[in-house]
């Protein structure tokens, strides 16, 4: 089960009733906007108790095509890899 944006906004909201419905939003925009910028960037992102975020480089390759015999690459790609921490290891 996915928690959606409006979820995490709703559960911070009742962990801190004074915020505004739109204020809780904008927190929850800014957190992941911010971690994806971070990202992108290259950095890591640890969550003490929840896990760490960061980026693995996955080397070019090359490949041959059975049927014609022709050479093709695929591009090295960037992706995000998520360790869980010990708080989450334990579900």
């Amino acid at each position: 089960m996915a928690v959606l944006r409006g979820e995490v906004a709703r559960r911070l909201r009742l962990r801190f009733p004074e915020l505004r419905r739109e204020d809780a939003l904008e927190v929850v925009d800014t957190l992941f906007a911010t971690m994806a910028r971070e990202l992108a960037r290259g950095r890591r992102i640890e969550l003490r108790g929840f896990g760490s975020f960061s980026l693995r480089t996955r080397s070019p390759l090359l490949f041959r095509n059975p049927k014609t015999g022709q050479e093709r690459s695929i591009p090295a790609r960037r992706r995000v890899v998520f360790r869980p921490g010990k708080g989450l290891r334990r579900f």
